[in-house]
């Protein structure tokens, strides 16, 4: 599973791992995530996790059939995206995560 909660300090820290080669994602400029293409499908697929540099590697590795159509973003746009999915209130969620870090 590539988003794991790992601990940090005795804090509960999620975290994104490689799909390709297992290692953490340091930085989400260091990092896409991937899906194959959904267009011919049913509109739902699987979301991957690469360093930029794993991508290629990654997607070789995964082909399928005549299902090698790959699509990806930059990992700093996934969080924004999936908070915007779920109705974030980005505001809110800043004070509280800073009231939860003080305690």
């Amino acid at each position: 599973m590539p988003i794991r909660l790992v601990s940090v300090n005795h804090r509960v820290a999620p975290t994104v791992f490689c799909d390709h080669c297992g290692q953490t994602i340091e930085t989400a400029g260091d990092g896409n995530y991937e899906w194959r293409d959904i267009a011919d499908g049913d509109g739902n697929t699987e979301a991957f996790f690469t360093h930029k540099r794993c991508s290629s590697p990654f997607r070789e590795a995964h082909q399928a059939g005549e299902d090698n159509h790959w699509a990806s973003m930059e990992l700093t746009l996934f969080p924004w995206y999936l908070g915007n999915n779920l109705k974030v209130d980005w505001n809110d969620a800043k004070e509280l995560a800073r009231d939860l870090a003080e305690i």
